[in-house]
């Protein structure tokens, strides 16, 4: 057997969303342990490989090689490629600084020939994406989408996303819609009507240590069998949606003549065996891997707000090397920056209806409860959850905010003062 070294123990953090939606919805979709080590028992360090955790932050290196590499020398060798795989953890903001490197790099070097694709969007949402890029779409009508289809504080991806708009670079949605999602990780992919089966990308099902490394993140969680074949099977569907949706937009008149750069949690990418082998399969092109990694933050040691589960998974030997090219770097979470109202909102018939207000929140102490309806905010109509949301994130602290309320039939104002996130 090929010897290749891979990380020992894998560490995942989940949003409380239930298995079956650990990926999609993660803040940390993969990152490695401190053990790394061969298809056997050897530990790494008695190779001339490099393990993972002994890479000083900022260092590049070429993982089958083991040899350091500059940032002009890693552009050479991505430009190379036709699809080039960036990995991520979601929340870590110098992942995206990697990210927007790569990024404009090969935009300098392969001016309009360069096109994105990124998980966070579903395919479903590809018109409205192509007239934000065209300057057709407006800041709002932007972010109701990027929330609808992914969910995380636009803060965190707005440098990336500022560059690809203000270069006009094509932005692809991969990733499959959230309906078929739910549809698969309450029933599988086995009890699908015929007519739900027609939504499905070409699954294959075959590669072992995908398998592998698939089981050894769920039984972190622990639920039984039956469980985890929806999960694999919903997994499945992400990563060979992404992998379709990739092949056919090179394959298409529109990117053709583009090299196209993947953005994704860094398990769909890890090792190959997600979106990159799916693609080949597809579309025979060079493609190249590159992933930030970080060391696992302690929790009294990390930097922003505890986003969700954390969690140890023992993964078995995987004779495949964790990515073509590996750049360490610091774990970094931005702290939220938007001001706070403190409510929870659904929608309702007129505005929206107050179904919680934290305690100790501008909310609280503004009088609002429980069972209110928000018709409007500054004399805007609110229509839905997003068009408060919105309005809100447009202060700063220290403006105030005027809400208009329904309760007992009577319709009243109430003034907030907004302050510094806490």
């Amino acid at each position: 057997m090929s010897e290749a070294f891979v990380p020992r123990r894998l560490l995942f953090l989940f949003f409380m969303l239930g298995a079956l939606q650990a990926c999609q919805g993660s803040t940390r979709a993969l990152a490695p342990g401190k053990t790394l080590r061969t298809s056997g028992d050897s530990p790494a360090s008695e190779s001339p490989y490099v393990p993972l955790d002994e890479i000083k932050e900022g260092t590049i290196i070429d993982l089958p090689t083991g040899i350091e590499l500059d940032g002009v020398r890693l552009m050479e060798h991505l430009a190379a490629a036709r699809i080039i795989y960036v990995g991520e953890v979601h929340d870590n903001l110098e992942d995206h600084r990697v990210q927007l490197a790569v990024l404009k790099a090969l935009e300098e070097r392969f001016p309009g020939r360069i096109a994105v694709g990124m998980e966070m969007f579903s395919r479903t949402s590809q018109e409205k994406l192509d007239e934000w890029i065209a300057g057709q779409l407006d800041e709002k009508a932007f972010l109701r989408l990027w929330y609808r289809d992914w969910g995380m504080d636009e803060q965190i991806y707005h440098d990336l996303l500022s560059y690809i708009h203000e270069q006009k670079i094509p932005l692809i949605g991969l990733n499959a819609s959230k309906e078929m999602v739910r549809i698969i990780s309450e029933k599988g992919i086995a009890g699908l009507n015929e007519s739900e089966k027609k939504g499905l990308p070409e699954i294959d099902r075959s590669d072992p240590y995908y398998r592998k490394a698939l089981r050894a993140l769920f039984e972190g969680h622990g639920p039984g069998t039956d469980e985890f074949e929806r999960f694999f099977d919903t997994m499945l569907l992400w990563d060979e949606t992404m992998a379709q949706s990739a092949s056919q937009y090179l394959l298409s008149p529109a990117g053709r003549d583009r090299k196209l750069i993947v953005f994704t949690g860094g398990f769909h990418v890890a090792f190959g065996f997600g979106v990159p082998r799916r693609s080949f399969r597809r579309l025979r092109e060079p493609y190249r891997i590159l992933l930030p990694y970080s060391k696992a933050p302690a929790p009294d040691t990390a930097t922003g707000p505890a986003l969700g589960l954390q969690m140890e998974a023992e993964v078995p030997d995987i004779p495949l090397y964790y990515a073509d090219f590996v750049w360490a770097v610091p774990y970094r979470v931005a702290a939220s920056a938007h001001v706070r109202l403190g409510v929870r909102v659904e929608p309702g018939p007129k505005g929206v209806v107050i179904t919680g207000v934290t305690p100790g929140s501008i909310a609280e102490q503004g009088g609002l409860r429980t069972g209110d309806r928000v018709i409007a905010f500054d004399g805007a109509p609110i229509q839905d959850p997003f068009d408060l949301t919105y309005a809100v994130q447009k202060k700063i602290p220290g403006e105030e905010g005027s809400l208009t309320l329904l309760r007992d039939g009577k319709e009243f104002r109430v003034q907030v003062r907004f302050r510094a996130p806490q």
